[in-house]
């Protein structure tokens, strides 16, 4: 998660907030495809670790697909 932040430049507190601005949205759902698909974290450990609820995660995943 540090590393995401660090690269698009935001901190941690405004990537796990409910911040729903293009760029930080962004992030977050690259974040997450990572998160579950090529490290494979639980969907509903991603949901706790970025402060998305599990519905959101999987709505993220179906967007990516």
């Amino acid at each position: 998660i540090e590393k995401a932040c660090a690269k698009a430049k935001i901190s941690k507190e405004v990537l796990l907030s409910v911040n729903r601005r293009r760029r930080v949205s962004a992030v977050r759902a690259e974040l997450v495809k990572v998160l579950v698909e090529e490290v494979g974290i639980s969907m509903a450990e991603c949901a706790r670790q970025t402060g998305v609820t599990t519905s959101g995660i999987a709505q993220i995943l179906r967007r990516q697909a």
